[in-house]
């Protein structure tokens, strides 16, 4: 029990002295401080501690104080009211931390194991519209069998429309059969990324297949906005269809 009223924010001598006190009813100092193992001047601290937190009620018998806990019930009004002030204060707790909470969110991502669960998120999240710009680096072991395992979750997301932008191969079209995938293809020679960006919903995701494999995610509205207006003005002005 005692650890449990520590876990509510009492200390262990106002633990023991509350239940001393609710074990004993109406008593003097000494006899809680008796019951509970603590001297006598270190109870009349504590006593008067949990007296102003309205956890002990307080009186004279002559020129004696005595003390006796209030019912254990109070304890949950006590925390409720506390609550409450907790509440009404919130909003405005909340206003002094908005450009925190209001920034960008960014995550890392290392290696392939990671890298992977950038790419599962994006599945989960199901877009319903997304833009790629295509990495134009030699993929090697770990970071094909990436590819490999990215294009297979890009059949699978539910989103209206995947438009990618980069170099394009056979391989590639044949694989915009199979989903809701359109591209426009530009040579490495006009746009050459070492890494590749995908933009949706308020998210931006970049993923570096050259060297050390590791992915970033961004999430910001302002940020996304930009780099889509930034990859329609490029998908605009740019006619070259691979389908």
């Amino acid at each position: 029990m005692i650890q449990f009223l520590e876990s509510i924010g009492f200390t262990q001598n106002e633990a023991r002295t509350y239940l001393a006190g609710l074990s004993l009813g109406y008593s003097a100092v000494s006899t809680i401080a008796k019951k509970a193992w603590i001297n006598r001047t270190t109870a009349y601290a504590v006593l008067d501690d949990l007296v102003a937190k309205w956890f002990v009620y307080e009186s004279y018998r002559g020129n004696a104080r005595y003390y006796s806990v209030l019912d254990p019930e109070n304890l949950l009004e006590v925390f409720r009211k506390r609550i409450s002030k907790i509440e009404k204060i919130l909003p405005e707790l909340q206003a002094m931390n908005a450009n925190i909470v209001t920034g960008p969110k960014v995550k890392y991502y290392q290696w392939f194991e990671e890298v992977k669960q950038l790419y599962i998120q994006e599945y989960k999240d199901s877009p319903i519209e997304m833009r790629i710009f295509k990495a134009w680096v030699e993929r090697l072991d770990e970071k094909k069998k990436l590819r490999d395992f990215r294009k297979e979750l890009i059949k699978k997301i539910h989103s209206n429309q995947v438009r990618i932008i980069g170099n394009t191969t056979s391989s590639t079209k044949e694989d915009d059969k199979k989903g809701n995938i359109e591209r426009r293809n530009i040579q490495d020679s006009e746009l050459f990324l070492p890494a590749s960006i995908k933009i949706y919903g308020n998210k931006v995701h970049f993923v570096s297949l050259k060297n050390n494999l590791f992915g970033v995610e961004i999430e910001n509205e302002d940020i996304a906005s930009c780099l889509k207006q930034i990859f329609d003005c490029i998908w605009k002005n740019n006619n070259s269809l691979s389908i």
